[in-house]
């Protein structure tokens, strides 16, 4: 899912994945021999990854890597990859992603209200691009609010109800474009409520995966006034 390093997104994408797709290793000409990867070219979590892979009625997260809300007691670590297993496996297909670009806010802490108010700190992205980056990404000067993927991920389930509460950012303070699920991915809506911040800050709102994504590219939005939560709030 993604080697650890800039490559101008977050790293938090929904596999679907059927038919004949099976777990296997593959051999690396350079880098880690061990690492694990699918037949259709993932390979395993870097230091900061929210993908989820859905997978034979189970769904897989980097154990390592992730940032779950919710309850894992159900589920198995240690899977997937013929006995070097990275993964965390859930028997269920309820859990999405959420994504925030952002500027740095220090953590996040995200209270799950389904699940006796857990606690969950999520850290900001733990890369950023590099001045000289060869070569150049198609989007990169289009306007300033397109950071190059940086952020904020972290899973959720569907139909549960989270607080995030989230600090001041000191530049590019209205940028906090959050999205949950995908468009084409059916999901039951969560609701949300964000603390913290005056500018961000807002009552309870309930969020759908058909949610408007319009002017969010994988470099960043266009502008602030994108994604869930700006349509709950809309800041100035």
């Amino acid at each position: 899912i993604s080697s650890a390093e800039w490559t101008g997104g977050l790293c938090a994408s929904h596999f679907w994945l059927t038919g004949g797709t099976r777990w296997t290793r593959k051999d690396w000409q350079q880098g880690d021999r061990n690492e694990i990867v699918l037949t259709s070219g993932l390979v395993h979590p870097t230091p900061y990854s929210d993908s989820l892979v859905h997978f034979q009625g189970k769904t897989y997260f980097g154990t390592a890597e992730a940032h779950p809300t919710f309850s894992t007691d159900n589920c198995q670590a240690g899977q997937a990859g013929n006995g070097h297993g990275d993964y965390t496996a859930c028997p269920s297909a309820d859990l999405r992603i959420v994504k925030i670009y952002s500027p740095w806010r220090g953590d996040l802490v995200v209270t799950n209200h389904a699940e006796g108010d857990r606690r969950t700190t999520v850290p900001y992205t733990p890369w950023q691009k590099p001045e000289r980056w060869s070569p150049p990404n198609k989007y990169d000067k289009v306007t300033q609010y397109m950071t190059g993927g940086m952020g904020y991920t972290f899973l959720v389930k569907e139909g549960q109800s989270y607080t995030i509460q989230v600090g001041s950012a000191t530049y590019l303070t209205d940028l906090f474009t959050l999205e949950y699920s995908e468009a084409k991915l059916s999901s039951l809506p969560i609701t949300v409520t964000v603390t913290g911040d005056s500018l961000l800050s807002g009552p309870q709102c309930t969020i759908g995966s058909d949610h408007a994504r319009g002017w969010i590219t994988p470099y960043g939005p266009m502008h602030p006034q994108t994604g869930a939560w700006w349509n709950c709030v809309k800041w100035k």
